[in-house]
């Protein structure tokens, strides 16, 4: 009886993306890896609005891993610096 009352597959109200959704551009921002799967998860959705918020932490992401090169290469380049003036 269950299964007579089940709507098809096409007449489901879509799920929308979590949604206190700052939080998890946050979440996706500060830890890389939650960022990576909640885009994985979200993107393979057919809805738009899912697509669309896993893009938006995808970059987060992105965002993330750009300023840790960033830093990265700034510290390369005072390490140069204070190892050149050590030695006249």
């Amino acid at each position: 009886m269950a299964e007579e009352n089940r709507l098809p597959e096409t007449h489901r109200p879509s799920e929308r993306p979590p949604e206190p959704r700052p939080l998890f551009y946050i979440l996706s921002f500060f830890l890389p890896a939650g960022g990576l799967v909640l885009a994985a998860l979200f993107m393979g959705r057919a809805e738009e609005d899912h697509r669309r918020f896993g893009q938006r932490c995808l970059i987060a992401v992105l965002i993330l891993i750009g300023f840790y090169i960033l830093l990265f290469f700034c510290y390369i380049v005072f390490l140069i610096y204070v190892l050149s003036t050590l030695h006249p």
